[in-house]
């Protein structure tokens, strides 16, 4: 499954939104574990960035 960017910000929003209930400890793990998904994400976009589109190669015999 893959979700836009758009739909990202709309769910990061509705997290970030809903948090203000939480108890403020609550609120600082919420936080550190948004920030952890999203430097995950950057590093699997970067990377597949970064790689050569695989092609399939068939070999005859």
């Amino acid at each position: 499954m893959q979700l836009t960017s758009t739909k990202n910000g709309t769910i990061l929003d509705e997290i970030i939104e809903n948090a203000s209930e939480l108890p403020l400890e609550s609120q600082d793990w919420l936080l550190m574990m948004a920030k952890s998904m999203r430097y995950t994400r950057d590093c699997i976009v970067s990377k597949n960035e970064a790689e050569p589109p695989v092609t399939s190669h068939r070999v005859s015999t």
